[in-house]
């Protein structure tokens, strides 16, 4: 099923050597799965939460962002991007 929204959120903490993450995604058919752990571990930890729904996965943000967690940057498997043709100079690239 398709992912209808994705989050990441980190949590460091320079004084305890702590630098976590906790990606969330929410799928059109309302399950809810994750993964967790320390940035550069090699096997994060998952869970899969079945089909609780939109709200649940907004709570579980909630719940991370209370305990210090902040959002990244997340960007979607299927990006937009706009045609760039072989005559374009940079400049003309860039403000697109």
């Amino acid at each position: 099923m398709a992912i209808k929204d994705k989050a990441r959120l980190v949590f460091s903490d320079l004084k305890k050597n702590s630098y976590k993450y906790y990606d969330i995604e929410l799928h059109e058919d309302g399950n809810v799965n994750c993964a967790y752990g320390v940035v550069g571990a090699a096997n994060p930890q998952t869970n899969d939460y079945g089909t609780v729904g939109e709200s649940f996965y907004q709570k579980k943000i909630r719940e991370k962002e209370k305990k210090g967690y902040v959002r990244a940057k997340v960007l979607m498997d299927t990006p937009t991007l706009s045609p760039i043709t072989n005559n374009s100079s940079l400049a003309d690239i860039a403000l697109t």
